[in-house]
């Protein structure tokens, strides 16, 4: 593995060494795992991992070090958003993500971002396209959303990363889609959903997150898509950027009103009632924090919400939208 630690731009063994290191490849599997921790976390830190990438797999010691990625070759994808093949869209995209951040979690994070397609798409096929079981494909663990982070669990689990590096990873993973969501809504309420996600997850997570959507549109390549033009992606980092300056980071601990104010002052139970109404007013009072944050347009604001509240259909929660505006049809499918 040293071989291939630190390649500063796209080269090829000669002849001799890669026969070499072909015959003896299996010999990996006797470095201790936290040699290849090391090795790995130096590649992805300072290297660069594009090019280590495709050395591991000319050395066919790919599948030896992440499985779930050497899984994803030749795996085909949807030609509407992808020339490539999933293990290509891959490198791709690490090779976009590498130019513009540098954090090795994000990057191991970009890595391993789609593994998970090589069950949804098999699921598809099984499934015959009919679209309502895809729907349910897309809702249920299949979705590459939720089984790539599993996935990369797994593999990293055995290269004895820790539990704190792998958990990023995943939540970078699972929330790799949220930028698509956000630029697939209407232009007037991006500001509003970045600054919940900013709430959610801190300046530095979702700036990472718009990093990792960048890299994913530039990995696509396809000219039924307009991938060429980042200017919305781009225009979020600006919004994001302003909201984390002027505002910073608005958390439900800076609300004017809690839960024990809802308590006494307005004489509710417990649960789940006090969660409800700190839900919507959390989410009423992002659209205007300066004005609506107050003690009198709370007070307003949680009254009429009492007042109309349909017991019915509180706290019912739905999945994502799945459907794509542009295609009516499932919008995960890529």
């Amino acid at each position: 593995m040293p071989t291939a630690t630190y390649p500063n731009k796209l080269f090829d063994f000669s002849t001799s060494t890669r026969d070499s290191i072909q015959r003896n490849f299996q010999l990996v599997s006797n470095v201790s795992k936290e040699r290849i921790k090391d090795e790995l976390t130096k590649v992805f830190q300072n290297g660069d991992p594009f090019s280590f990438l495709v050395l591991l797999k000319v050395s066919w010691i790919l599948p030896l070090i992440f499985p779930a990625l050497d899984q994803t070759i030749h795996v085909d994808q949807p030609v509407r958003y992808h020339a490539f093949d999933t293990y290509t869209h891959i490198l791709l995209v690490l090779k976009a993500l590498q130019e513009i951040n540098n954090d090795y979690l994000v990057r191991f994070a970009v890595l391993y971002h789609d593994v998970g397609k090589v069950d949804q798409y098999a699921a598809y096929t099984e499934s015959r396209w009919d679209k309502e079981k895809i729907r349910q494909i897309i809702a249920w663990p299949l979705n590459h959303r939720n089984s790539s982070p599993e996935l990369m669990k797994q593999d990293f689990r055995a290269l004895w990363f820790s539990n704190k590096e792998i958990d990023t990873i995943a939540r970078y993973i699972a929330e790799h889609h949220t930028p698509w969501e956000i630029l697939n809504s209407n232009p007037n309420n991006r500001e509003k959903k970045l600054r919940k996600l900013l709430s959610e997850k801190g300046y530095e997570m979702v700036d990472n997150l718009l990093d990792i959507n960048i890299a994913d549109r530039k990995g696509q390549f396809n000219p039924l898509q307009s991938s060429g033009d980042l200017t919305d992606s781009y225009a979020l980092k600006e919004i994001l950027k302003k909201l984390n300056d002027e505002e910073g980071q608005f958390t439900y601990k800076d609300l004017l009103v809690d839960g024990k104010v809802l308590l006494t002052r307005y004489k509710l139970k417990p649960w789940p009632i006090v969660w409800e109404v700190l839900e919507a007013v959390f989410d009423w009072v992002l659209t205007d924090i300066p004005v609506r944050n107050t003690e009198k347009e709370l007070d307003v604001f949680i009254k009429n919400w009492l007042k109309n509240r349909n017991p019915s259909s509180s706290m019912q929660k739905t999945w994502m939208t799945i459907n794509n505006p542009a295609w009516g049809e499932p919008l995960l499918m890529y």
